[in-house]
């Protein structure tokens, strides 16, 4: 079942790429099947170009819980400079969040007709290319929230208007959401290729990367960790 909300016309842009604000959908029913998600980001957005070859890291590590991070080469608007949290990793293919794009369309915008979104103050994120009509929430908490999934340590994915409403209705201290406009997608061997091309590092993911650090901060301090030559190289 799903339910439909609409948002006024609207267009937020940020960082060259515009979101353009349409009708938007939580699923009510179970997140959908990776295979499906990673068809649908296949068949809609694949890799403008080749990158130079690098190793950030070995496809077999792939798991959810992991971060990808960009490498400096990576010049697809959709993906250039981003991190992106894996939720989903299994044979069908992969589906993952980007953290760190947030725009400045008020969450109670895009949901005007839930009541309990009204106090809120967060605005949501662009998840990625694929499905912008689908709203994903990740949370931080210290116990499951109904109606989430655990992706790692203490960081849960839904895209369930269920789990939402019990959060905003049931809040609990140390409980930290995040909505996101749309996720990435790969269909099964695709994310691999892509890693062993070298557009990608893998990294451990890390809460306070996702819910404290600043948006803009997230990107350049993780590459300048696992890809330092650059930053060597300036000094």
């Amino acid at each position: 079942m799903i339910a439909r909300y609409h948002l006024r016309d609207r267009a937020a842009s940020h960082g060259g790429w515009t979101l353009l604000a349409a009708a938007m959908l939580l699923w009510i029913g179970a997140v959908p099947a990776t295979g499906q998600v990673a068809a649908d980001a296949a068949a809609s957005d694949p890799v403008a170009a080749a990158m130079r070859p690098t190793s950030p890291g070995r496809a077999s590590e792939l798991h959810k819980g992991l971060f990808l991070v960009a490498s400096r080469s990576l010049m697809d608007p959709n993906f250039q400079e981003t991190v992106i949290l894996l939720v989903d990793h299994g044979a069908d293919g992969t589906l993952g969040l980007v953290i760190n794009r947030p725009t400045d369309i008020p969450f109670t915008e895009a949901l005007p007709e839930v009541e309990a979104l009204q106090k809120l103050k967060d605005t949501v994120y662009v998840g990625g290319p694929v499905a912008r009509y689908l709203i994903s929430l990740l949370v931080r908490a210290d116990h499951s929230p109904a109606d989430t999934v655990q992706v790692f340590d203490s960081v849960y994915f839904s895209h369930k208007l269920a789990a939402l409403l019990h959060v905003l209705e049931k809040p609990q201290a140390g409980v930290t959401m995040r909505a996101y406009v749309g996720h990435a997608g790969w269909a099964a061997g695709q994310l691999d290729m892509e890693i062993q091309r070298g557009d990608w590092h893998l990294a451990s993911a890390d809460a306070d990367a996702i819910f404290d650090t600043p948006a803009g901060q997230v990107w350049p301090t993780l590459i300048d960790r696992l890809d330092p030559h650059l930053l060597q190289a300036r000094r």
